[in-house]
């Protein structure tokens, strides 16, 4: 058995066939990669993939040449420190995928030589992306959108040192802030830079909420607290940037602890290698059949609208902190959408109402009650206490992407 990036699956279930203790130190495997010329084997592999569209073999006279190396000696003591863990050794016209029938591994070729793991092919891809090398700067680039604070046309997207900032000149507020690969940054240009963001973003946002990382495949936690959760300078300190808009928009800062309106955001953390997001609910709640349903029918296309603006008729309101729960809500057309969110960022409770006349689609506490994530109720509407004294417009808060050290 094997999978399309190649690599043979032994009888245990472990890649490359090796066992449950087949790892090695994250030290030794960055050593092995201290050479120029042993970079320079990768580079020449994943170049080659990348023509042929496949894994490929490449000979150690093909290698040979295509490295600085003057001595064929010096070479094979360079390439001995890679096998294992960075390079497969493979004998003429053998299936890397190890499947044993047609079809199922990866073509064989016609040569003995060398492939790369999928180790190395990942090494060979973040060395191809720039992350490990590049910080590269982009000139402002005027939005379409409006500003979601002051409505003004003023939006500007600008790059430094990889992190895409979208703030505007009117209110001179910064809107959002996050980092975007090297490679993106070179392979597009002004007009598509910013649409390239958005769709990265909105399909690692969806993964995470799902539970799964984007960046290792591991579990994700996902919580929705109180825009107060988990802040301290220390985290800000290490934001490197990425840090969007404020979060709390909607609070008085001055105010009384105990009387201050609160409001929420969704935290998506890997529990594998800290990779961490945090957005507004709201961003969480987009792909819900029900919204996506409700928008389609009212002839709004969601996804063309950009995470720094999904429109200004969406709105969330904390309706209850214990458990912590919040309304996420948006007029359509004739009816008011509401999505209830739990603490574990589930939507426990949607619904749909046509407004009275006074403009109040504001229902009963007892009208609409679900178990929330903690075993509480939801309710849908309470008008108790200060926890749902006003809504807040949900395309305010910034989306950021902090340093996943801080996590």
């Amino acid at each position: 058995m094997s999978d399309a990036a190649g690599g043979a699956v032994g009888p245990d279930g472990n890649r490359d066939g090796r066992g449950d203790d087949a790892t090695t130190a994250a030290s030794d495997a960055f050593a092995t990669l201290g050479s120029e010329t042993r970079m320079g084997v990768v580079r020449t592999l994943f170049e080659a993939e990348r023509d042929a569209g496949r894994p490929v073999t490449r000979s150690f006279s093909a290698l040979f040449e295509a490295s600085d190396e003057e001595t064929t000696a010096g070479f094979a003591y360079h390439l001995r420190q890679l096998p294992d863990t960075y390079l497969r050794k493979v004998e003429p016209g053998e299936d890397p995928g190890g499947a044993g029938s047609a079809g199922q591994g990866d073509p064989g070729d016609d040569e003995a030589g060398y492939r790369l793991t999928v180790a190395g092919r990942r090494v060979a891809r973040a060395l191809a992306s720039g992350a490990l090398t590049d910080s590269p700067d982009r000139a402002p680039v005027d939005l379409a959108a409006p500003c979601p604070f002051c409505a003004e046309p003023a939006l500007r997207a600008a790059g430094d040192n990889t992190v895409l900032t979208v703030s505007c000149g009117a209110c001179e507020r910064e809107v959002l802030g996050l980092p975007f690969p090297p490679a993106g940054y070179r392979a597009h240009d002004d007009g598509t830079l910013p649409d390239a963001v958005d769709s990265y973003y909105r399909g690692r946002i969806s993964t995470m909420r799902d539970g799964t990382c984007p960046e290792c495949g591991g579990v994700v936690e996902t919580v929705t607290e109180l825009a107060s959760d988990g802040d301290s300078e220390a985290e800000h300190d290490h934001d490197d940037g990425a840090q969007a808009g404020n979060t709390s928009e909607g609070t008085d800062s001055d105010a009384d602890p105990g009387t201050a309106t609160p409001t929420a955001r969704a935290r998506m953390t890997c529990t594998a290698c800290g990779y961490r997001l945090r957005c507004p609910v709201t961003l969480t709640v987009l792909d819900e059949p029900a919204v996506v349903a409700a928008f389609h029918a009212a002839g709004v296309d969601l996804a063309a609208r950009p995470l720094w603006n999904v429109g200004q008729e969406w709105r969330e309101r904390v309706v209850s902190t214990d458990p912590l729960a919040v309304r996420v809500s948006a007029r359509v057309g004739e009816q008011q959408l509401a999505c209830f969110v739990g603490r574990d960022l589930s939507v426990v409770y949607t619904d749909q109402v046509t407004p009275d006349d006074d403009g109040d689609d504001r229902r009963a506490p007892t009208d609409v009650q679900e178990q929330g994530a903690e075993g509480g109720s939801v309710e849908g509407a309470s008008t108790d206490g200060d926890a749902a004294a006003s809504e807040t417009g949900a395309d305010r808060p910034g989306v950021s992407e902090p340093d996943s050290a801080t996590a």
